[in-house]
């Protein structure tokens, strides 16, 4: 997603009409969530229109004119300093003329003119006797890049014709929501009256009228009407021609609606008078009336642009609203479509690009939401503790803050975070850096590379250093990804380059995966604070375990403990959840909240669930009765839960049901669901053919009906149970709470699997696969999932599940979902030949598939990608699926189209126990898919270290290469992740040969020098590797033409000898000094590498170092006229693979000279380097 800073227009919209034509044209919409200055009080749609990114502000709902839109630009430049430009578009008031055919629907754009800059406030100047109305004050004109790309439309315009007309068609052919409000009205309804003729209205805004003065009014009006006085001056009967401004009719060869370029008057009133309207149109030449512009074009370089929905008299016409804003909406994003972006944003996209590249989980939601949700006024106790005094004195402080489940630790460390940033990080040339984690029980555990990837990726967000840069450009040229060390070593430098930084951790009791362990990620946080002497703030509930480890270090110890105050604060701010005669009552409130801070002992979870309970009660007495039974601390949690649950099964009929599906669905799933995902499985009904959009339940209902259970993150789309204590209740008490919860998901799953929309079958491209999954938002949940419920309630859905695979259509649009999940960046394939057999073996539906094994011919059949039903269960890795289908006759070796046989997936999934399995079966370890892999390179390919100690227990030969003759300690050392070391110390072990050149003459050394992975090249060192090994380096042409990096995997070209420009014998050194790795170089200097080793054609790493960028190819071409150099070899370079897009930027090419002299200066420097060496 596009960074803050790559924002450039800013369009503001003054009302709602405005907001929604504005967000009806954008190309993309973008669910952003940034951190606003804390001087912006707006609330922005972001997107892209053309090729510029867009924020989008309207004006506070009610409150309009020259101050609101002054307020919401200069906001919107506190947190977009990068805004180029500013659009004010939207509805106003035509100001017809002889001069200016103005009608509805028209369109006006500011322009300059002699006298004025396109905008004029036609209430602020000076008024002399006898003399028109001066204005005094000048507001700037539009910006002259704006100006061009009106220049260049109207000429676009005068040629061509626009067609605004057929654009706002497409918009609401697209949302016919929109149609009835936004489309364009029937001619009829223009009418221009004389401006004589004036409407009669009754303006209520303001003060109400007394009811006296009403009645008056009433009865003077009657005897009037009466007189026939007021016949054509107060009464609209004026649809008579002669009340009426004759116009013919615009030809076919005219623009409708038409564009008109000049003045745009403002004012702070709404300008309803037609007298002066064309008093203003003769002196000042004005087309347009509005309320915002004057606020504007002084403080924000602005173009306005207005349709017209009335004449600026009293004949109001609120039907042209909607299609004014639409045809204003439609005529910027031509506009847009002129506007070429700005070359500096190039610097911006590169900065997201790097950031993205380095960008682990994003955490700023989760900080949004708890933020949002944080009590204001709580939590102060904390910073005005001498512990957090302490922390935040000094640097290389931990403070630890241990709490019970409930206590408000998480919500503690958002206050925490805000606190921070507000007094730190004020200014974006703030040198104090801020990170921050939330781990979460029901979200996916990170790795050790992406929590660190996360740490780095915020402490880069004001400003990016160089030393980042040059690391990213290094392994985009080498297209590597760096391992968890490297993302450490490189975070350290960060991290030192700021005068204080703050890492706060939240939740590390829920960081409970096996990748990193919890101990893994305590070691990471504390190497890190060590070396650095950054402050750590992290939350956790009490085990003994984190504990000791935080004793162990001398840590800060707070525990978080929700104070009396705090809770009170939290209490008297959702008063409001109460019934209505609790406030009636005096005295009640204050017991209700003494009663509940005397039952929740510190945790601030109690005293939203005790508060829930009390929600429905319908009398006082009903309300003491249930103060008096709040359970006890010691179990205050399930009792609590339990009086949900009694509240839930009290509802209504339709509201009990409701719950139940919800309660089921979330915490049944397999994944966490998102907020529409949710709705339209709740939509689902049975024996259904479609969704009925009519029967999807609001998310407030949802939540509600829920009692306090259930809570929607509408940050990030999820909805979730509210604690995970929530999810250890239902743990315990669903099969009795919700027996049928298994069997009511799968029939819904399979419903609406077999919707008639799926019965065309697979999709053919991309674009319609997407497509699909976005107009069926339950889609792709159900199809990867529904086996799972249907296996575990098979009796009760045997009927529903066996007719679903059977019916071919459906069926296979479903597993198209399965296979092509991931795999969005190749072609799609053409799936065919998929039978039920091979999705009842995928889900393990085993009834089913000893069914099919009746009919024999089931057995043997495949799809259009050779799968058999074998394959089909080892993907979806069902162990006792598999003995059934071998039992039954199934050949445990047969291969697919790819020649991949059971055993490659089996291994490449990790899966021990299946790998085992059909070892046991007869599986030959040896067979080769079409890249010449065996089941142990294709498991060393994914790093499945469980995997290949079975393979290798049983047999497997360790040395098998594929066919860039590469063996599993190549492939190992490629991956560079987090698992490569422990792996390449087993392969090792296994005497694997470790000195081994592949296709391209490279040794697994010599890629863990390439990628930079030192632990692994000292791995090797240890195993006895020699650090001066020197191999025929293999350079093919057609490597070099296509800028392919030399490290992917690739098929040797038939004609390889032909394209062969060189052989060179390198040693990892030279290869450090070739790829440009400084650390790496050091290193193995360090190692003992020998500075002075010749290729065969006697260049030393040195030579390489000083003539690295020589090559002719080089778009860099940087090169060292050094006499002693032998300039006769030629090696892949770096420079090769770094894109040119626009041309040298200036900083790169620094970068990259800087690159060279460190590395020259790494030999230079080193004693044993013989400089005089030819």
């Amino acid at each position: 997603m596009p960074s803050r800073d790559e924002y450039t227009v800013g369009w503001i919209c003054a009302i709602r009409k405005e907001y929604v034509a504005a967000l009806a044209f954008l190309d993309e919409v973008y669910e952003e969530i940034f951190e606003l200055s804390k001087h912006d009080n707006n609330t922005y749609t972001f997107g892209k229109l053309g090729a510029h990114l867009v924020a989008i502000a309207v004006l506070p709902d009610g409150i309009y004119g020259i101050c609101s839109a002054a307020s919401v630009g200069r906001d919107m430049l506190h947190s977009f300093p990068n805004i180029k430009i500013g659009l004010l578009v939207g509805i106003g008031g035509g100001a017809p003329s002889q001069r200016q055919d103005i009608r509805l629907g028209d369109v006006v754009v500011s322009t300059p003119s002699n006298t004025a800059g396109g905008v004029v406030q036609y209430d602020f100047g000076k008024t002399i006797q006898n003399e028109s109305f001066q204005f005094t004050g000048f507001w700037n004109q539009p910006p002259m890049c704006l100006l061009t790309a009106v220049s260049v439309l109207r000429a676009k315009y005068d040629t061509e014709g626009h067609q605004l007309d057929e654009h706002i068609s497409n918009v609401l052919k697209k949302n016919e929501r929109l149609r009835k409000v936004y489309q364009r009205p029937h001619p009829s309804t223009d009418k221009l009256y004389k401006s004589e003729i004036v409407h009669s209205h009754n303006d209520t805004s303001g003060s109400a009228r007394s009811t006296f003065m009403v009645l008056t009014i009433q009865f003077l009006w009657d005897i009037l009407l009466r007189l026939g006085i007021l016949l054509y001056l107060w009464t609209e009967r004026n649809d008579s021609k002669s009340n009426l401004v004759v116009r013919p009719e615009r030809s076919g060869t005219d623009d409708n609606p038409m564009i008109h370029h000049g003045l745009i008057a403002s004012a702070n009133q709404l300008m309803k008078d037609a007298s002066i309207r064309d008093k203003l149109v003769a002196e000042k030449g004005v087309l347009c009336f509005e309320m915002e512009a004057a606020g504007l074009m002084n403080h924000f370089p602005c173009l306005v642009i207005r349709g017209i929905c009335d004449y600026s008299d009293t004949h109001k016409n609120d039907l042209w609203q909607g299609y004014a804003a639409m045809a204003a909406a439609a005529y910027t994003k031509d506009l847009l479509c002129c506007l070429p972006p700005w070359r500096d944003t190039k610097g911006n996209q590169e900065d997201r690009l790097i950031r993205e590249w380095f960008a682990g989980t994003d955490y700023s939601k989760d900080q949004k939401y708890y933020l949002d949700k944080w009590q204001k006024g709580t939590g102060g106790w904390l910073i005005k503790s001498e512990e957090f005094g302490k922390w935040l004195e000094k640097d290389n402080q931990i403070l630890f803050c241990p709490g019970i489940p409930g206590a408000g630790k998480t919500f503690a460390a958002s206050f925490i975070i805000d606190h921070l940033c507000q007094n730190y990080q004020r200014d974006a040339d703030t040198n104090t850096g801020i990170a921050y984690v939330y781990f979460d029980w029901q979200k996916p555990q990170i790795s050790r590379s992406d929590l660190l990837s996360s740490l780095l990726s915020q402490l880069i967000r004001p400003s990016i250093p160089e030393i980042v840069r040059s690391f990213y450009n290094q392994h985009i040229i080498r297209n590597t990804r760096p391992s968890s060390d490297d993302i450490m070593d490189i975070l350290l430098e960060v991290v030192r380059r700021y005068t204080r930084t703050f890492i706060i951790i939240d939740a590390l009791d829920e960081c409970s995966g096996s990748v990193p362990s919890r101990s893994d990620v305590l070691a990471t946080l504390f190497s890190l604070q060590g070396k650095t002497r950054a402050n750590l703030f992290v939350t956790s509930r009490h085990i003994h375990a984190i504990e000791t480890e935080f004793d162990e270090r001398g840590s800060i110890v707070l525990e978080i403990r929700a104070r009396d105050e705090d809770i009170r604060r939290y209490l008297d701010g959702h008063v409001a959840w109460l019934p209505k005669f609790v406030l009636e009552k005096p005295g009640l409130e204050e017991k209700i909240v003494s009663a509940i801070i005397k039952a929740t002992d510190g945790m601030f979870l109690l005293a939203y669930l005790h508060l829930q309970s009390l929600k429905d009660t319908i009398t006082v007495s009903e309300i003491k009765r249930t103060l008096e039974m709040l359970p006890k601390v010691s179990d205050a949690y399930s009792a609590a839960y339990d009086r949900i649950m009694y509240r839930i099964e009290q509802q209504p009929m339709n509201r009990r049901i409701l719950a139940a599906r919800v309660l089921s669905w979330i915490f049944r799933a397999r994944r966490p669901l998102g907020i529409i995902e949710l709705q339209h499985a709740l939509a689902v009904t049975e024996n259904s053919c479609s969704i009925d959009l009519d029967n999807i339940p609001a998310i407030d209902i949802i939540i509600d009906v829920c009692a306090g259970l259930v809570t929607a993150d509408k940050s990030c789309g999820i909805v979730r149970l509210v604690h995970f204590t929530a999810q250890e209740y239902l743990d315990q008490s669903w099969i009795e709470r919700f027996p049928d919860a298994d069997v009511n998901i799968a029939k819904t799953c399979v419903t609406y699997l077999s919707y008639e929309t799926f019965e065309r079958g697979p999709t053919t491209t991309w674009e319609e696969y997407r497509q699909r999954l976005k107009d069926n938002p339950l889609y792709g949940y159900v199809a990867r999932y529904w086996g799972f419920y249907a296996r575990e309630s098979y009796l009760e859905v045997k009927q529903l599940t066996s007719n679903f695979l059977r019916h071919s259509s459906v069926l296979a649009s479903a597993a198209q979902v399965i296979l092509e999940e991931g795999s969005l960046f190749r072609p799609l394939r053409k799936l065919e030949g998929i039978i039920g057999l091979h999705i009842a073996a995928y889900f393990g539906i085993n009834y089913e598939v000893i069914d099919f094994l009746k009919d024999t011919p089931c057995l043997a059949t495949v799809d259009s990608f050779g799968h058999t039903a074998l394959h089909w269960a080892v993907m979806g890795g069902q162990i006792r699926t598999v003995e059934v289908l071998l039992h039954g006759g199934l050949d445990v070796n047969v291969t697919n189209t790819e020649m991949k046989a059971a055993l490659h997936y089996a291994a490449s999934q990790d899966n021990a126990e299946l790998t085992h399995l059909l070892l046991s079966k007869g599986a030959h370890t040896e067979i080769q898919d079409k890249d010449g892999q065996t089941a142990l390179l294709a498991a060393a390919d994914k790093l499945s270290i469980a995997a290949i100690k079975e393979l290798l227990d049983a047999g497997a030969f360790v040395n098998a290469i594929d066919t860039m003759s590469r063996n599993a300690l190549h492939l190992v050392v490629l991956a560079a992740k987090d698992q490569s070391a422990n792996l390449a110390h087993l392969l090792l072990s296994w005497d694997i040969d470790a000195s081994l050149a592949d296709f391209d003459n490279m040794t697994p050394l010599h890629y863990a020098v390439a990628t930079g992975n030192r632990q692994v090249a000292d791995i090797l060192l240890q195993a006895g590797v020699d650090i001066n090994i020197g191999v025929e380096r293999h350079l093919c042409t057609i490597s070099m033409e296509t800028r392919e990096a030399p490290y992917q995997r690739r098929q040797p070209p038939q004609n390889a000898e032909a394209n062969i420009t060189n052989a060179v014998g390198l040693t990892p050194l030279h290869f450090a000094a070739c790829s440009g790795h400084c650390a790496m170089t050091e290193y193995l200097l360090d190692k003992g590498a020998n500075p002075n080793s010749q290729s065969h054609d006697g260049d030393t790493p040195l030579h390489i170092a000083l003539n690295k960028g020589s090559l002719e190819s080089s778009p860099r071409r940087l090169t060292n006229d050094d006499a002693w150099t032998d300039n006769r070899w030629q090696v892949e370079l770096s420079a090769d693979y770094i894109s040119d897009y626009e041309g040298e930027e200036a900083r790169e090419i620094h970068a990259y000279i800087d690159e060279q002299r460190s590395m020259n200066r790494h030999f230079i420097n080193f004693d044993m380097t013989r400089l005089t060496r030819k």
